[in-house]
């Protein structure tokens, strides 16, 4: 196994260093008899920490030294452990789910398991509430659901327990949560997103809902969201959802910024959360971990394209 120092991190006996090329590709020197001292190249990476060695192992797919020859492979232990988290994640949001009845208790035990999912995984600076954002003119948007923001850069005008009201330009990012999405939730979550980030260019918001349509009825349902929207003067598909995310469904819908379509829907292999979490992490650019996390896996070909 190939033993590296991390940038930043407290250096370990043994091991030696690291940097990226223009390439992206992690050059290694490595203390590993494998590679003789030799400069290795990486051509993927992950971290995990070794408490038993006391070191920053990066488990690799493939390693080659400095003539291009392959010299070995490591298995990822991270990959491994983010998994079964993963897998736990969803089986805890699918099992509380079953056992609340009451549609009111049911929503908002769904928006408690997508903020305790998040914040587990979040640095204390960021923090979450549920509420509105208000412009210059004290114009509010719509409530939303869960509302991620940066407690160390902004105060909220108003806090009050989980509620909260924060200014235009907090770069905040939003969670709609729907236990169960049919097209009446469908079409207040997307108004509710359209309502963040059209006031405010600098915010993300996702939706993610527990059970719901099929992938047929939500391509339809949004196909005619976008087609009114247009009809009416009012389309902007930078207020589309960043992600639209259907755990019981597996499928996860992308906002396509460029192209001939907006939003592009895919089956997922992985865990939905998986999917959801690292949204929300490269959104708030949490540089210390989101790099880290296995990119989640979804079939090839798109479900459908809006």
């Amino acid at each position: 196994m190939v033993m590296l120092r991390m940038p930043g991190a407290s250096y370990r006996k043994n091991v030696v260093g690291c940097t990226p090329d223009k390439d992206n590709i992690w050059a290694i020197f490595t203390a590993s008899p494998t590679c003789g001292g030799e400069l290795c190249r990486v051509t993927r990476v992950n971290i995990v920490t070794n408490v038993a060695r006391g070191c920053i192992l990066w488990p690799c797919v493939e390693v080659k030294d400095s003539r291009g020859v392959n010299v070995g492979e490591t298995g990822s232990l991270f990959e491994t452990y983010w998994k079964l988290r993963m897998e736990s994640a969803h089986r805890k949001m699918e099992a509380a789910l079953e056992l609340i009845e009451h549609k009111p208790s049911r929503g908002a035990l769904a928006e408690d398991l997508v903020r305790e999912l998040i914040e587990s995984f979040l640095p204390k600076r960021w923090t979450t509430g549920t509420g509105f954002v208000v412009d210059e003119d004290k114009r509010p948007t719509l409530q939303l659901d869960v509302l991620l923001f940066d407690q160390n850069e902004y105060a909220p005008f108003y806090r009050d327990e989980h509620m909260v009201v924060l200014p235009k330009g907090s770069g905040p990012l939003a969670v709609e949560v729907k236990s169960v999405l049919n097209k009446e939730d469908l079409s207040d979550a997307l108004g509710n997103v359209a309502s963040l980030k059209g006031m405010d260019p600098t915010a993300k918001a996702n939706v993610f809902a527990f059970r719901g349509m099929t992938s047929d009825t939500l391509r339809g349902h949004l196909m005619a969201h976008v087609e009114e929207t247009k009809t009416n003067g009012t389309f902007n598909p930078n207020a589309l959802p960043d992600m639209i995310c259907l755990l019981q469904r597996r499928v996860v819908v992308r906002l396509q910024p460029s192209g001939g379509h907006h939003l592009v829907a895919y089956e997922a292999i992985d865990p939905v959360v998986q999917f959801l979490l690292g949204q929300v992490l490269n959104d708030l650019k949490v540089a210390s971990l989101y790099p880290l996390l296995p990119k989640p896996r979804a079939k090839p070909d798109p479900l459908f394209m809006v």
